[in-house]
C-alpha cells in the first residue's frame, strides 16, 4: 500500500532536477491551506537558515499582510478586484496565486522584471491540483 498522496504522485510527473529548476531561478514552491497550514513544499536551494515552522509563519504572515494592505489602499470600487500577485526585494521575488477556496500557491524566485510565474501557477492548479 502506497503512502504517497495523489498530489505527490501528480507532482512526480512534472518533477525536474534541482539544477534545472535553479537555473530557471526558482528557489522554493509552497502551497498553503486557507488557514495557513502548509500542504506542500519543495525547497530547491536546500538552505535552512531558520526553523521551518518559523519560516512558514513568516511567509504566511507576509502574504496575509500584503493582501490586507493591497485591499486597504484600493479605492472602494476596486476593492473586489484588487489582488496581490507578487513583490520584489533586492534578493528575490515572491509570486502569489490564490484560488477562491483559499488555497494559496507561493513561489520564491530570483528577481525578474515581470510577474511571469503567476500564470504558470494558475496552470499548475488547473492541470494538476483540480
Amino acid at each position: 500500500v502506497s503512502t504517497q498522496s495523489t498530489w505527490d504522485i501528480k507532482m512526480e510527473k512534472v518533477d525536474q532536477s534541482n539544477d534545472e529548476i535553479l537555473s530557471r531561478g526558482i528557489y522554493e514552491f509552497l502551497i498553503f491551506s486557507r488557514t495557513g497550514q502548509m500542504l506542500y513544499r519543495v525547497d530547491y536551494t536546500k538552505k535552512e537558515e531558520m526553523p521551518l515552522s518559523h519560516r512558514l509563519k513568516l511567509i504566511f504572515g507576509l502574504i496575509w499582510s500584503l493582501k490586507s494592505f493591497s485591499k486597504l489602499m484600493a479605492s472602494d470600487e476596486k476593492k473586489q478586484m484588487q489582488k496581490f500577485e507578487c513583490y520584489k526585494t533586492a534578493n528575490y521575488m515572491m509570486h502569489f496565486f490564490e484560488v477562491p477556496t483559499g488555497l494559496k500557491f507561493v513561489l520564491l524566485t530570483k528577481k525578474t522584471k515581470k510577474r511571469e510565474f503567476v500564470p504558470s501557477m494558475e496552470l499548475l492548479y488547473v492541470s494538476i491540483y483540480v
